[in-house]
């Protein structure tokens, strides 16, 4: 990128990196390529070499976001609908980009990556907001993240003992689960 003249010429590549950034995510769960690691399949290994796919993915994926966000600002600044006072766009402008979170978020839930999951979703909110302008992006993106906390803290046991032990802090029996 350093000896790049002309950065905008990888916008032509924005659904390539969409295809590369979700080929990175699903590759763990390829039978023998994919290891478990503390609870979580997010790396793949070679003989003794181990590589987290998902750190690479988190590029292609960003640049994809900013790309689609920067081509299509002005369709998802417009909006659609109002609900509940909030502006919304309409589904047709949002729709791929929601797409590809939706993939993206199901496979990180799957691998049990749930601290990535939480960077794709506020990477994906704050581009929303940057790219829109609109605070209701920064509003929704706030309630489903606290309704995917309650959610995520009762469907995996990890993630509630965390929880647990950030509540409770000074109980060791608690803590040190």
């Amino acid at each position: 990128f350093a000896f790049m003249k002309d950065y905008r010429i990888l916008r032509r590549f924005s659904y390539v990196s969409m295809v590369i950034g979700l080929a990175l995510l699903l590759s763990p769960m390829i039978p023998g390529l994919g290891r478990e690691i503390g609870g979580g399949r997010i790396w793949i290994g070679v003989g003794s070499y181990q590589l987290q796919p998902g750190e690479f993915a988190k590029l292609f994926l960003a640049f994809f976001f900013a790309s689609y966000l920067f081509n299509h600002r002005d369709q998802l600044a417009v909006g659609g609908r109002k609900v509940l006072g909030l502006q919304l766009p309409r589904l047709r402008d949002l729709g791929p980009i929601v797409i590809v979170w939706v993939a993206s978020m199901g496979v990180l839930i799957l691998q049990h990556d749930l601290g990535t999951s939480l960077m794709f979703f506020a990477m994906f909110v704050a581009m929303l907001y940057v790219a829109t302008g609109r605070a209701s992006w920064l509003i929704i993106g706030f309630l489903a993240f606290a309704i995917g906390c309650v959610a995520a803290a009762h469907l995996f046991a990890h993630v509630g003992y965390r929880v647990d032990a950030w509540l409770h802090p000074f109980d060791s029996e608690i803590y040190n689960r």
